[in-house]
């Protein structure tokens, strides 16, 4: 028995926001600095089950899904 499967990397977004609203479209806000968070986390996403058998006598290799 085998499980396959895809290494599927966890992502961290930080997005910034205004601490004031602006009153006017062409005034300056400040915005917060975001926190540098990254995260190298992996987790293993199962792609599918297979099978393999050997015959030794026969010198072979048999692969299904």
């Amino acid at each position: 028995m085998m499980q396959p499967y895809v290494l599927e990397p966890k992502l961290t977004i930080t997005v910034g926001l205004y601490t004031k609203p602006k009153h006017y479209a062409d005034q300056e806000a400040e915005m917060e600095k975001p926190s540098a968070n990254r995260s190298t986390k992996v987790s293993r996403s199962p792609s599918w089950n297979s099978q393999a058998w050997y015959y030794h006598e026969d010198k072979t290799i048999v692969l299904c899904n």
